[in-house]
């Protein structure tokens, strides 16, 4: 979708070399298809100055709903990736009395001195299994007016999403068939 909006709206990107050139763009822990966000972070490569006529050209050329709101320069050697460690997402299109058994479940699970889960991969023949600790992952758990809210990390050494989260929790037996949509509705720094 950007890409496409940045050659709509002719804004002149940087391009990698080598055989098969790609737009330098950044996107700060990119979200699984489905999920809904109200706040990303991009780093874009230019050869000119971002300025804010190119940033109302951007807009134009992108779907309805979908707004760049502001843009500065980053700090010399800056580290999109790095930055930005962790995310809060809204557990949407769950009733409130879903959104408060799935919050009691949470809560419950992490009385746990370890929440230790496994993933079974299989490739090229090969079957992989992949136990992990996802607690520490887990930075926050809120019920507000009957919304269910998660703040998860997303950093390049260890990510959980909420998606993978909701799976885990059902195969533990803490949570039933409930179909959440997830929003991202905030990202956290390392400061």
């Amino acid at each position: 979708m950007f890409r496409r909006a940045f050659r709509r709206a002719e804004i002149d990107i940087q391009y990698t070399e080598g055989f098969n050139p790609q737009q330098k763009i950044s996107v700060a822990n990119p979200l699984p298809l489905g999920y809904e966000s109200t706040m990303e972070f991009m780093l874009i490569e230019t050869d000119t100055a971002f300025t804010e006529e190119k940033r109302k050209r951007l807009n134009a050329a992108l779907p309805e709903g979908v707004e760049v709101t502001a843009c500065t320069e980053p700090e010399p050697f800056f580290d999109l990736h790095k930055t930005y460690v962790s995310s809060a997402y809204e557990w949407r299109e769950i009733t409130p009395e879903d959104a408060a058994r799935l919050y009691d479940a949470l809560k419950e699970w992490l009385q746990e001195e370890h929440i230790i889960v496994t993933k079974v991969r299989e490739k090229k023949g090969r079957r992989r299994v992949q136990t992990k600790d996802i607690k520490p992952l887990i930075e926050k758990v809120e019920l507000q007016d009957g919304r269910l809210f998660t703040r998860l990390c997303s950093h390049d050494a260890a990510t959980l999403r909420p998606g993978e989260l909701l799976l885990h929790l059902r195969e533990h037996g803490y949570a039933g068939e409930e179909h959440p949509v997830f929003r991202r509705v905030k990202q956290f720094s390392r400061d």
